[in-house]
């Protein structure tokens, strides 16, 4: 579940000698956080959130080739080196 942001959910921290407010739950990079104003970092935030949440129901179309390439690359063997190295070509 994707927890939305208030603005009093921010906190003040310095990155790179700047002040900036994050997201003590949110250990990446992405719209919203970092933010320089709680107000719109928040604003900025729960929209990529509920994008976020709208798009992980989405079924994605199977790729037989790349589950083969990652099948190589992940299992140890000449067979699947050989394949691997098929598809590069």
């Amino acid at each position: 579940m994707q927890r939305l942001a208030i603005p009093s959910d921010y906190v003040l921290q310095f990155i790179l000698g700047r002040a900036s407010y994050v997201l003590p739950w949110e250990d990446k990079l992405c719209p919203g956080n970092p933010a320089d104003d709680p107000e719109t970092g928040a604003e900025e935030y729960n929209a990529y959130a509920i994008k976020k949440a709208q798009e992980v129901g989405r079924a994605t179309k199977p790729d037989p080739v790349l589950d083969a390439v990652y099948l190589a690359l992940k299992t140890p063997g000449e067979a699947y080196r050989a394949l691997a190295g098929d598809l590069v070509e």
